[in-house]
């Protein structure tokens, strides 16, 4: 159930990004984070990561974009 929540926001978020951001769209969803960054340089390939253990580090880049 939480994977299916965790989509719906990503759904949500995606309606609110930019047409197409120069470097792509980096999405973070879990530990009630839900956040869209545009990350500073490409995003040259898809990544899927479930689990604990990058929100921290995903917390320190999204603070530093801001």
């Amino acid at each position: 159930q939480s994977v299916q929540e965790a989509l719906r926001s990503v759904q949500q978020l995606l309606k609110t990004a930019p047409a197409k951001p120069e470097n792509g769209v980096a999405i973070f969803c879990g530990g009630g984070l839900h956040e869209l960054v545009e990350p500073p340089e490409p995003i040259t390939r898809p990544v899927y990561h479930c689990g604990k253990g990058c929100s921290q580090n995903f917390v320190a880049v999204a603070q530093n974009q801001k």
